[in-house]
């Protein structure tokens, strides 16, 4: 495109440059506009800065051709356009059952809806415990809690990571096929009721 050495005799400026000059004003608007209302955060992640650049670009395109006649203040348009594409995964979020309260009561704040009362399954307890498992005991097949009881208090099992287990589970994969061994092992903690009892010298 610019291949000639041509040189302005009144600015004595090369072509090249002196065609930047005449085209630079749209770059500098454009970034202008997009520094004035950006949608960037920071972030490591390179295609997530990419992805702000392209949604910052596409607010302008979209907002200069409803903008004709000058009625669309950008700061508003940015609002609506931001919340319309919010609103179907907040009314997604909003009927989840086991949301938080306060959580729940943004997003309805925000919808401005009435506040629905979530109900859980039926059957199930959303605070978890006895209720969840006699709801999914007939559908895994799992032991009533007599016999888990019964099964457990032939074993001491104390707090920690528990050698008899280790012994057990080594017992169990012994005959195991290669192919079978395997597995992801996790551990979790757990929270002791009022009327349970912990011996720090057993820990």
């Amino acid at each position: 495109m610019h291949e000639t050495e041509t040189i302005n005799e009144i600015s004595k400026k090369p072509e090249q440059i002196e065609f930047y000059n005449k085209t630079k004003g749209g770059v500098d608007v454009f970034d202008k506009l997009c520094h004035q209302y950006s949608s960037t955060r920071k972030t490591n992640r390179w295609p997530l800065r990419y992805f702000y650049g392209l949604l910052d670009a596409a607010v302008i395109f979209k907002h200069n051709n409803l903008n004709q006649d000058k009625r669309f203040i950008r700061s508003k348009f940015i609002t609506t356009l931001a919340f319309q594409l919010l609103e179907p995964q907040l009314k997604v979020r909003q009927e989840c059952p086991f949301l938080p309260k306060d959580l729940k009561g943004t997003i309805e704040k925000i919808l401005k809806i009435q506040p629905i009362e979530s109900v859980a399954p039926s059957g199930v307890n959303r605070h978890r415990g006895p209720a969840v498992y006699r709801f999914l005991r007939p559908t895994l097949c799992l032991p009533v809690p007599r016999t888990l009881r019964r099964v457990m208090s032939k074993y001491e099992l104390n707090p920690g990571l528990n050698d008899f287990l280790f012994e057990f589970l080594k017992f169990k994969i012994s005959n195991f096929k290669p192919e079978a061994l395997d597995c992801t092992l996790c551990a979790d903690e757990m929270a002791l009721k009022t009327h349970l009892f912990y011996s720090l010298r057993k820990d």
